[in-house]
């Protein structure tokens, strides 16, 4: 019996295998910086430095009581501009502040 030799690569495949490399080569580098650095965007409101958080829950509450929702697109765009932050930063800031500092909100 004879050891089984391994065949080589058709150059289709070879051909494939680069392509499929060069796309993941051009993709990370196409990728913006913002997207490899850890975000930062909940440090302000993390339990340590909950003051921040709570000034957002009685603003939240105060819109409740009018019948807004914290987590309407009028009230995350207000956030926003206000904190300097885009409009999915502070989308996932107010979540983050709903579901540990204020669960009551709505």
């Amino acid at each position: 019996m004879r050891p089984k030799t391994k065949k080589p690569l058709s150059p289709h495949l070879v051909r494939r295998y680069l392509l499929a490399l060069s796309f993941a080569g051009c993709l990370a580098i196409a990728v913006p910086p913002q997207v490899h650095s850890q975000s930062n965007v909940l440090d302000p409101v993390r339990p340590k430095n909950s003051p921040l958080a709570k000034s957002m829950c009685d603003q939240f509450r105060k819109l409740n009581a009018q019948g807004i929702s914290a987590k309407s697109q009028a009230s995350i765009s207000s956030l926003a501009s206000s904190q300097g932050l885009s409009y999915i930063d502070a989308d996932v800031r107010t979540t983050y502040v709903i579901a540990i500092h204020c669960s009551t909100v709505f």
